[in-house]
This record gives C-alpha cells, structure tokens and sequence, in this order.
C-alpha cells in the first residue's frame, strides 16, 4: 500500500470474515472506502455469514454516489444455543474435567495436579490485579477464556452424548 496506494496491480479484493472486526480489517475497509471512488473498476466482494449487509451495503453505496450490489448466498445452518457460565465456578470446573489435557481422570495424580494449578494460577493472577473476592473469576486472556469455556463444555456434553471432540478455531491475529 505505500508502493501501490492505488493497488493498482490488483482488480479484485477479497474480504473474508470480515464480521471479525480485527485492526486489519477495520483499516482496510476505512482505506477501500476512500479508495473505491478513485478506482471505479476495482471490485470489492466482503464475505461473512454474519455480517449486516444492509449497512455494508449503505456505508458503500454512500461513498460511491451508487447503488452496490449485495448477494445472499443461502447454506444450511445449524441450531446455537448460548451457554453463560455463572461467576466464580471456572477453575473447580477443571477438575471435572475427563481426561483434561494429560488424559488422567479424576483422582489421578497428574489430573488433579494439573486442575490444581490451573485454579491456584486464576487466583494468583485475580489478586495481584486485586480481585481477592472474585479470585475466581480471573478471566482476562482468550487462553483462559476458551479453556473455560471447553472444560463447561466437555462436562456439560460428555454426561449427555458420551465422549465427543471440540474443535477451536482461533485467529493468530493479536
């Protein structure tokens, strides 16, 4: 872009999950709005499942001085029930764990051990950020978060359905 701030050398650009709202996609759509009434003939296609695409589609229409097109692709979808854990309960939940991380159950010396630490490392963290009545509670990492957020899982699911797999997928954009 300091070379080319035209991007010149490019006809279309492609915009992947932009409902992520990161630094860099945040940047380049301000920088694209600017740029698209220079470059008419350059092609903007913005992809996400759940975005709003009425404002995309008026945010650009008004920097165009045009109409934009918008087109809906339909797939299937899958039922989302939303899950909030209450307060304080996280690190106790790693002990309930199946298997956690070392595949040792509950009793084991390495599983308890491990879900030990994890509790002991929250409480630790929440009270030098001075948080002693919630040391529980010491979320304040996207680690952490997501590994709460699968033990709850892993204990709410595995006594319904038996063993089954998480998968996460997390960006290594920061």
């Amino acid at each position: 872009m300091q070379r080319d701030p035209k991007l010149s050398q490019y006809d279309t650009i492609i915009i992947d999950e932009a409902h992520e709202r990161s630094l860099n996609i945040d940047f380049l759509l301000g920088y694209l709005t600017a740029l698209l009434p220079q470059r008419r003939d350059l092609k903007l296609i913005i992809t996400s499942a759940t975005i709003d695409s009425v404002k995309f589609q008026e945010h650009f229409a008004h920097a165009l001085h045009e109409k934009v097109p918008v087109i809906e692709v339909s797939g299937r979808t899958f039922p989302v029930q939303v899950v909030y854990e209450p307060l304080g309960t996280a690190p106790a939940l790693m002990r309930e764990v199946p298997g956690f991380a070392t595949g040792a159950r509950p009793g084991d010396a390495d599983y308890d051990e491990l879900a030990s630490a994890i509790a002991e490392s929250d409480a630790d963290h929440s009270r030098r950020r001075g948080n002693a009545d919630y040391a529980d509670d010491g979320i304040t990492d996207m680690p952490t978060a997501v590994a709460r957020a699968c033990a709850e899982l892993v204990i709410h699911s595995s006594h319904e359905r038996g063993p089954r797999d998480i998968l996460v997928f997390a960006s290594g954009e920061r």
